[in-house]
This record gives C-alpha cells, sequence and structure tokens, in this order.
C-alpha cells in the first residue's frame, strides 16, 4: 500500500468498502449476542476452612505434622479428586443424571474442572507462605443446589480426610519413633554387654584401677625388700648357730656329762628295780636323781611352748598362703610368726647353765627353725614377686585397654544420646497422638459452609456482549481491508503520486452521470488512460489528478 498511507487513504476506503464492513458486522453482532444470551448459567457455592492452631502451646508440645498449609492442603485435595472418590461422591449425590450417559472419564474431568480450592493469605506478609490461614473450596455447576451439596461434600471431605490423615500420621510417626528407640536401645544394651565383657577380661588393667596397681606394686616391692633382709638375716643366725653347734660337738663323750651320768643313774635304776620295788628307798633316791638331771639337760618349759606356738604360727600363715587369703591377713599372720620366732632366739639364747648335749638339742631346734622359717620366707618372697609381676604385666596394658575402652565408651555415648533423642521425639509424637485423637491439634474446621447461590456466577453476560460487539466490528474491519487488499485501486492524489511519481496539476472531482459506460481520462501525465466503470477497481471513485 506503500509508505504514503494517509488519513485521506483511510477516509477513501472507509467509504468505498463501507458495505463490506457493515455486512458482517450486522450480522454476527447479532448472533453473537443471541450466543451469549443462550450460554447456560453457571452457579458456584463458596465455603471457607480455617486451619485452626493447637489448642496446646507450640512451646509444650511440638506437632508431629509439621507440613506447611499450602503443602497440607493440595495432598488432601489430590486424595479428594482421585478418580475413585470422584465417582462415588458422584454416585452419592446424583449429580450426572443417567439420560446423559456419560463415560466414568468425561464425569471425572468435569468435576476436576469445577472443584476449585483458592488459599486466603493473610495481610501481615504478603505472598509469606507461613500466613496461609484459610482455603476456599468452591464447585461450580449448573445446578445451584447441585453446586451448594457437592461444595458442601468437598468441605466434609477435606474435615475427614485431614482429620484421619492427622491421626494416622501421628500413630505412624509414635509407633516410627517406638520401633526406632527399641533399635537403639538393643544396639545400646549389646554395646553395655560387649563393654562389661571387655573389662571383665582386662579385669586388673582398667584404667580406673591403675592407680591402685601402682601402690600394690609398690607394696609388693617393699614387702619383697623386707623379706630379703629378713632372708639376709636368717642366714646370719643359721651361721652363727652352726657355728655353736660346732664348738659343741667335742663335749658329747665326757664320761661325767650329764648324760653319761643320767645313762649310769638309769642303769643303776634298772639293776635296783630287779631287787626292790619303787618305793624302796634306793629306787626312790635314784629317781629323784635321773629327774634332776633331766631337767637339766631338756630345754625349759617357756622355749618348749614358744616353738609350739612358733610352729602352729608357721603352719598358719603356709595355709593362708595356699588359700589366697587378703593381704591383710598374711600380714598379720607374717607378724606374728616374726614376733615368736624373735621370742624363741632370744629365749634360746639367753638359756643358761645348760649342759653340752642340751645346749646342742636346742641349737638343733633353733636351726631347724630358722630353717623353716626361711623356707617360708622364700615362699612369701616367690609369691610377692609372681604378684609384682602380674602387677607389672597389668600396668604395662592398661594404655591400649584404655584406648580401646575409650572407642567402646564413645560408641556407648553416642547411642545413648541417639536413644535419649529418640525417646523425646516419640514423647511428642504420644503427645500429639493424643491431642489429634482428642481433636486438640491442629485442624481444619469449617468457618463459613456453602450455601444456594443466589445468581450465577458465570456467564458474565454484559461484559461478553460488550465483547461481541467488538468483534463484530473488528470482523467487518478486517473483511473491509481483506477486500481493499485484495483488489487495488488508486485511491486518490496521494497514491497517484507514489505510483507516477510526479505530483498532479489539477484535480477533477467525480460526477455522477446517467451513463457512465464512455467514461474516459484525459492525459495523464503524458499517457492517455482509458476509464472505466465505476467501482471496475482501476479509478478512484473520488477526485482525479492530471500530471503536468
Amino acid at each position: 500500500m506503500g509508505s504514503d498511507f494517509s488519513l485521506e487513504d483511510v477516509m477513501i476506503i472507509f467509504r468505498r468498502r463501507l458495505k463490506y464492513f457493515l455486512i458482517p458486522a450486522v450480522i454476527l453482532a447479532p448472533l453473537m449476542v443471541i450466543g451469549v444470551m443462550l450460554l447456560p448459567a453457571q452457579y458456584t457455592s463458596t465455603g471457607t476452612l480455617l486451619i485452626q492452631s493447637s489448642q496446646i502451646s507450640d512451646r509444650l508440645v511440638q506437632e508431629a505434622n509439621d507440613a506447611s498449609a499450602l503443602e497440607r492442603i493440595e495432598v488432601i485435595k489430590q486424595r479428594i479428586i482421585v478418580r475413585p472418590e470422584l465417582l462415588q461422591i458422584a454416585t452419592d449425590t446424583d449429580l450426572f443424571p443417567a439420560w446423559r450417559n456419560l463415560s466414568d472419564t468425561k464425569k471425572v474431568k468435569r468435576m476436576k474442572k469445577r472443584f476449585e480450592v483458592l488459599p486466603v493469605t493473610s495481610g501481615f506478609q504478603a505472598g509469606s507462605e507461613k500466613n496461609t490461614f484459610a482455603f476456599k473450596v468452591s464447585y461450580t455447576d449448573p445446578s445451584p443446589e447441585k453446586a451448594e451439596v457437592l461444595a458442601n461434600v468437598f468441605i466434609n471431605k477435606f474435615q475427614t480426610f485431614d482429620r484421619s490423615q492427622s491421626v494416622k500420621g501421628a500413630t505412624e510417626s509414635t509407633q516410627f519413633f517406638e520401633n526406632q528407640a527399641n533399635k537403639i536401645e538393643e544396639e545400646l544394651n549389646i554395646k553395655q554387654r560387649e563393654i562389661a565383657q571387655f573389662k571383665q577380661e582386662n579385669n586388673g588393667s582398667l584404667p580406673q584401677q591403675l592407680e591402685a596397681n601402682e601402690r600394690a606394686l609398690e607394696r609388693r616391692l617393699t614387702q619383697i625388700n623386707i623379706i630379703d633382709q629378713q632372708i639376709s638375716a636368717i642366714e646370719d643366725d643359721k651361721r652363727l648357730v652352726q657355728s655353736q653347734m660346732a664348738n659343741n660337738a667335742g663335749g658329747g663323750g665326757d664320761e661325767n656329762s650329764p648324760e653319761a651320768r643320767l645313762r649310769a643313774l638309769k642303769g643303776a635304776l634298772a639293776e635296783e628295780r630287779s631287787n626292790y620295788t619303787d618305793s624302796h628307798p634306793v629306787v626312790q633316791a635314784l629317781l629323784g636323781q635321773i629327774q634332776a638331771l633331766e631337767r637339766q639337760l631338756a630345754p625349759g618349759r617357756d622355749l618348749q611352748d614358744l616353738q609350739q606356738r612358733l610352729d602352729r604360727a608357721d603352719d598358719a600363715l603356709s595355709e593362708a598362703q595356699k588359700a589366697g587369703a587378703s593381704e591383710e591377713e598374711i600380714d598379720r599372720l607374717d607378724g606374728e610368726v616374726d614376733r615368736l620366732f624373735e621370742q624363741f632366739i632370744a629365749k634360746a639364747n639367753s638359756a643358761g647353765g645348760l649342759s653340752s648335749s642340751a645346749q646342742n638339742n636346742l641349737l638343733q631346734s633353733s636351726l631347724l627353725s630358722l630353717q623353716k622359717r626361711a623356707r617360708g620366707l622364700e615362699e612369701r618372697r616367690r609369691a610377692h614377686q609372681e604378684f609384682a609381676n602380674e602387677l607389672e604385666d597389668k600396668i604395662t596394658k592398661t594404655p591400649g585397654v584404655e584406648s580401646l575402652l575409650s572407642e567402646l565408651e564413645r560408641e556407648e555415648d553416642v547411642l545413648t544420646a541417639k536413644h535419649e533423642e529418640v525417646i523425646a521425639k516419640q514423647f511428642n509424637a504420644e503427645t500429639s497422638e493424643s491431642l489429634q485423637v482428642e481433636d486438640r491439634a491442629e485442624r481444619i474446621r469449617t468457618i463459613e459452609a456453602a450455601v444456594l447461590p443466589e445468581k450465577p456466577s458465570s456467564p458474565h453476560r454484559p461484559a461478553l456482549i460488550f465483547l461481541s460487539l467488538i468483534f463484530s466490528i473488528l470482523i467487518g474491519v478486517a473483511v473491509a481491508l481483506a477486500a481493499e487488499f485484495l483488489n487495488p485501486t488508486i485511491r486518490g492524489r496521494s497514491h497517484l503520486t507514489s505510483i507516477l511519481e510526479e505530483p498532479p496539476i489539477a484535480s477533477i472531482p467525480y460526477i455522477a452521470g446517467d451513463d457512465e459506460q464512455g467514461m474516459t481520462l484525459p492525459f495523464i501525465g503524458g499517457k492517455k488512460h482509458a476509464g472505466k466503470k465505476k467501482g471496475s477497481g482501476n479509478v478512484d471513485d473520488g477526485d482525479l489528478g492530471v500530471a503536468a
């Protein structure tokens, strides 16, 4: 059409193509208005649901269901609009008449299209999901009664599903945490048994026993040193006794010794008893002499008592050592033996006026006692040394045992912390379950039930009629422009100038006559152009310009 398209061209096209504009506009406008008026009315019934918070403070109990409001509503919505649920609702409410013979797929599709859930947000923080506290549930249907019934059905479904879902979720949470607590408790018991067995297997090498073991080892080493000193002293005593016995060894064959006289008196007593009775004065005199010599040759009674007591104490000490008596009991018995032995040696050394034979007997008894005491001390030293070796072994093993035990105890602490955490969660879940069962937890409740709609929600006929008129006008304009572009003609001076590239020197208006068959054009731009009939499409119906 050229870049010189102007308002004059628009007016020329409008006058020439008016009928192309009016015919479709006049025909389509009433038809579209009639179509709008014939559209079936749709009624929407809407109810409002509120997510009511828990009646118990969140600081006292933590809700098991911590899903956001939008997520919670969306989950329930998806559970409601599943195919079986929608078909059951349609059957229960007799939503679709049997004469329509709709398939189940079409029924489900229509119900999903007519069912709508819209969130209502609070004004504190617009757009924040956490401030969503209410939802509108609506259903649209050609029948206002069915719209109301279906909207309330869906509202009830929301509450029913919310309650069942919340109770089920709380119950499942409680069961889950209970199972987790039992599982972790079993693992904790196994770990505790493992630790107990480890402690039993390494008893004596445990970290908490290290200090006691070191003290016991120190005591054992001290006892070993004391015993070594006692053994050394006994060895000295034994050498002294043996030396004394060697010095007295030559005096046993003297005829004037008390032993020789005692043997002679006993011989004489035997001869006299063959002749006299024991009551005879001679026999009585011999008996008195013999008793005096025996008292002289035998050790004193106190020394004998000490020897017996020393033997009994030494035997008791040996029995206690074999029986594994306590350290205190062994120390007590050992002290008793030492005390009696010192008394015996002191008594023996102080025994004067004895014959050489009696002294030899006394020295022999002392030597035997010393040897027996030395054997006892050696046995005690060996026992102390074995125990000291065991203590050193345990002390050496303690660092490794401590490392392994620390690892086991760390694992136990981790399991204990996990168990306590799960127990706390289980308590919260049980509390939440109680709240759900008692209907005191966060719940979806109806604050406005769906009512019978008084007027249709759609279609909006005034707006549709207005849009229909606009659409008819646009169609008329489109048809007029299409006719103009499909049958191009010279529209006027501007168009002619753009074609000839020369301005016209005059403008001749078009005058309609009775006979337009032979209308011709003068020279235009030095060329002769034959005119055509009015409306032929080649010559403009307006003024014509004549070029120089």
